[in-house]
């Protein structure tokens, strides 16, 4: 859309700003500006967090999952020792590998899923105004005065002709 760009009541240009872009003076992009820092710096906290759960959770796993082959691997060993009964030996061997699996599907789930995606900065569409100036609406040419309420033309005096000498 196209609007005039008012200064000292007489529109020096035209604009061409879109539907959602703003129109701000310097301060208010400043102040805007640092609300979208203070926005992004919360969600690289929130993002940096959900990283560090993440990399947890897969220590959480491979640690599970390393005390569970240990336990196995006891569990085989004292079966080749017959320290326990056989009887019993072959279910719990079962029961513990299950629990081997689980833990290395979660793990396998968990790399798969990846880091969150970093978050990037979110910036309206604004554009600053010069200083003294103002954005009018619709409807002004280049050249008109801008009264408060509508565009009044100049009222330009007629060129006089040069006069030209006898030589």
């Amino acid at each position: 859309m196209q609007k005039p760009l008012i200064k000292d009541g007489i529109v020096v240009n035209i604009i061409e700003i879109g539907e959602h872009t703003l129109c701000v003076s310097k301060a208010e992009h400043k102040e805007l500006e640092a609300q979208e820092m203070a926005r992004y710096a919360a969600d690289l906290v929130a993002w940096r967090n959900e990283c560090q759960m993440h990399a947890k959770s897969i220590e959480e796993a491979k640690a599970g999952r390393f005390m569970a082959i240990g336990i196995v691997k006891a569990a085989k060993d004292a079966a080749k020792d017959s320290r326990i009964d056989p009887k019993h030996t072959l279910d719990r061997i079962l029961m513990l590998d299950s629990e081997v699996e689980a833990w290395e599907e979660k793990l396998s789930r968990l790399k798969a899923l990846g880091l969150p995606p970093k978050p990037q900065i979110q910036r309206a569409k604004r554009w600053i105004l010069p200083e003294g100036h103002e954005v009018g609406p619709e409807g002004g040419q280049i050249g008109d005065i801008w009264d408060g309420k509508t565009y009044v033309k100049p009222v330009l005096e007629p060129r006089k002709p040069k006069e030209q000498s006898d030589k």
